[in-house]
C-alpha cells in the first residue's frame, strides 16, 4: 500500500524544467508492473517504453534510472475536441468533467521555451485566400524598399481608408495544401485615391519588392501559455516545408506541418519530431526535435523548432506532445 501511495505522489510531482512526471526505477520493477500502478492497466507498458527512448530492451530496465510517465487522457489517446468545438483549457479549469484525477493538467512555466509569442514576424504560413492587394510601384523605382519608404498599391476608395494598417506578404512557394506566403512587413495607408493608394512602410522584416502583396493587418502574436499538459496523443502529421526552403533544418528555424485547428492543434501546442528506427526487428519512433506551434491554420500550422538533437527534414513525422493551457 505504501508503495502505491509513493508512486501516486511521484506521479503528481511536477518538474518545471521538463514538464513531465518522473519515476525512479526500483529493484524488481518491470514496465508491466509500473504501467499497472500508474494506468491500472498492465498492457499500457509500451506507452512508457515509447516515451523513454534510451531503453533498448523493454525487459531490461535498471534501478536508479529515471522514467518519463506520460499522462493518459481517460486511458486513451488525447483529443482536444468534442463533437462541436475545441475544448478550452484554462489555468482555472484543467480538465473535463468525465476525466479522472490522473488526467488533470498541470500548470507550468516552461521558461526554456525560446518562442516570443508576442513578437511574431517574418512568418511563413499557408493561407486559404490570396492577399487582396498588390504593390505596383515604390518611390524612385528602387529594386528594394524598407522601413519609412513609400509604396503604391492597387486599392482605392471603397477598398481601404487613410490610416488603415496593412500586412505586406511575399509569395514563397506553391504546395498541395496551398500557397506559402511570408510576412515581409507592415505599412500604413497615408493617401487614398480613386484606384490606388500610397502606403508608408512602418516596419520591414526583409527587403520589400514591388511584386509583393498586401492585405488588411493581421496580428499573428498571442499571449504566452500559462502552462502545458503532457498528453499521450494519436494526433500525428509530418513536416511539409522548412524556413527559406532549406533541405534540412534545426533549432531556431521554423517549419510548416500538415496539422491545423481542424486537427485540434493550436498556437502554443508542442509536438515531438520523431524518426523511425529498427532494432532487432522492432520499429520505434525516436524523438529528434521539439517544435512549438506559433500559427495554426485550417489544415496546416507554422512551428518554431525549439530544440533539435539531429537534423530534421521534410517528411519527418510529428506527434502532439504538450497541450498549451490558456
Amino acid at each position: 500500500m505504501f508503495r502505491i501511495i509513493l508512486l501516486m505522489c511521484i506521479f503528481f510531482t511536477f518538474t518545471a524544467a521538463s514538464a513531465q512526471q518522473k519515476y525512479i526505477i526500483e529493484k524488481g520493477d518491470t514496465l508491466w508492473d509500473i504501467a499497472g500502478e500508474f494506468y491500472d492497466n498492465n498492457f499500457q507498458w509500451p506507452i512508457i517504453w515509447k516515451y523513454n527512448t534510451y531503453i533498448n530492451d523493454p525487459d531490461l530496465i535498471f534501478p536508479e534510472d529515471k522514467l518519463v510517465i506520460p499522462i493518459l487522457f481517460g486511458g486513451k489517446s488525447y483529443h482536444l475536441a468534442d463533437n462541436t468545438s475545441l475544448i478550452k483549457l484554462t489555468s482555472d479549469s484543467y480538465g473535463l468533467d468525465n476525466v479522472s484525477k490522473k488526467s488533470k493538467a498541470y500548470e507550468s512555466k516552461l521558461s526554456y521555451y525560446s518562442v516570443d509569442f508576442q513578437n511574431i514576424d517574418n512568418l511563413e504560413l499557408i493561407m486559404a485566400e490570396r492577399p487582396s492587394f498588390e504593390l505596383l510601384a515604390n518611390e524612385l523605382e528602387r529594386t528594394f524598399v524598407a522601413t519609412n519608404n513609400i509604396v503604391r498599391i492597387n486599392a482605392g476608395r471603397g477598398d481601404i481608408n487613410t490610416g488603415d494598417k496593412l500586412t505586406i506578404y511575399s509569395v514563397e512557394q506553391e504546395t498541395p495544401y496551398g500557397i506559402i506566403y511570408k510576412t515581409a512587413g507592415v505599412g500604413t495607408v497615408t493617401k487614398v485615391e480613386d484606384k490606388t493608394s500610397v502606403v508608408k512602410i512602418t516596419d520591414a522584416f526583409e527587403p520589400i519588392e514591388k511584386t509583393f502583396l498586401a492585405d488588411r493587418y493581421r496580428d499573428f502574436s498571442f499571449p504566452e501559455p500559462s502552462g502545458y499538459k503532457v498528453v499521450n496523443s494519436d494526433i500525428t502529421g509530418s513536416i511539409l516545408f522548412m524556413t527559406n526552403n532549406m533541405r534540412i533544418s534545426g533549432e531556431g528555424y521554423r517549419c510548416i506541418i500538415n496539422l491545423g485547428y481542424e486537427d485540434n492543434v493550436k498556437e502554443g501546442d508542442v509536438l515531438n519530431v520523431v524518426q523511425k528506427i529498427e532494432e532487432d526487428g522492432y520499429i520505434r519512433n525516436v524523438k529528434i526535435a521539439t517544435i512549438q506551434i506559433i500559427h495554426s491554420g485550417k489544415n496546416t500550422s507554422t512551428a518554431q523548432i525549439i530544440d533539435s538533437r539531429k537534423e530534421i527534414s521534410q517528411g519527418n513525422k510529428v506527434i502532439l506532445h504538450k497541450v498549451a493551457i490558456r
